[in-house]
């Protein structure tokens, strides 16, 4: 579907159509792969890019282990019915998720890509662990559609300034394939989550495993500090 726009007046549909290659003479814009390589690397080896690496690869651990357990506690252990939790989900859910984007990346902009950070995910792990340790209340309908809604609206609200953050760090000249591997190690970190929620379902019970996830959330804020985006304005 997405080659059937031009991004260049006059530019070829098809090698065959009508128009003229927007590429020169000479394939210098293609680089070399080992130069690409090397600039990467480059990117990762000062504090503030390795800093953020392992942070974005620790940052979504706890998500990942609650996308799980979420809804086999709402739906087995609680009694929902699956399409109540799916529209709960998929719609009040998906409107503060919505929100808490567009206010996190205003918020960004005005007082700064870390406190927001720390905000969001902050806010999400300090819930996360308040759901676990008051799971006698998870029978409230209040409560457990409440933690559903916001939960999601807190990441949301600080993932948006992390996308900021990591585009602003990015450098050298590989600064879009670095950006590229930020967002990959984002998904890999989610993938350990998920992975990580099967073997603890048989070690701890379900309020100990949120209040886990709380703890693996708030941890890796500690590296924001490290994270420097006027460093980088330098080395740029």
């Amino acid at each position: 579907f997405p080659i059937i726009f031009r991004e260049r007046s006059g530019e070829k549909l098809m090698p065959w159509t009508a128009g003229k290659s927007m590429m020169g003479g000479h394939i210098d814009s293609l680089r070399n792969p080992l130069s690409l390589v090397k600039d990467l690397l480059k990117g990762f080896s000062v504090l503030p890019t390795l800093s953020a690496a392992i942070f974005i690869l620790a940052a979504f651990i706890g998500s990942g282990i609650s996308s799980v357990f979420l809804p086999v506690l709402y739906i087995n252990n609680l009694g929902w019915e699956p399409d109540i939790y799916s529209q709960i989900i998929g719609m009040p859910g998906t409107m503060v998720e919505f929100c808490g984007a567009l206010l996190g990346g205003y918020l960004a902009d005005r007082i700064g890509k870390r406190k927001i950070i720390a905000a969001g995910y902050g806010a999400y792990g300090l819930l996360a662990i308040t759901f676990g340790i008051f799971s006698d209340y998870w029978t409230n309908s209040f409560v457990s559609t409440t933690y559903l809604i916001i939960n999601q609206g807190c990441i949301s609200f600080g993932t948006v300034a992390v996308f900021s953050l990591f585009m602003q760090i990015s450098w050298t000249r590989a600064a879009a394939t670095m950006f590229t591997s930020y967002m990959a190690m984002a998904n890999l970190s989610t993938i350990m989550g998920t992975r990580l929620a099967g073997r603890l379902d048989d070690i701890l019970s379900y309020n100990s495993i949120f209040v886990l996830v709380g703890l693996v959330s708030i941890l890796p804020l500690g590296l924001l500090v490290l994270i420097n985006p006027d460093r980088m304005i330098k080395l740029k």
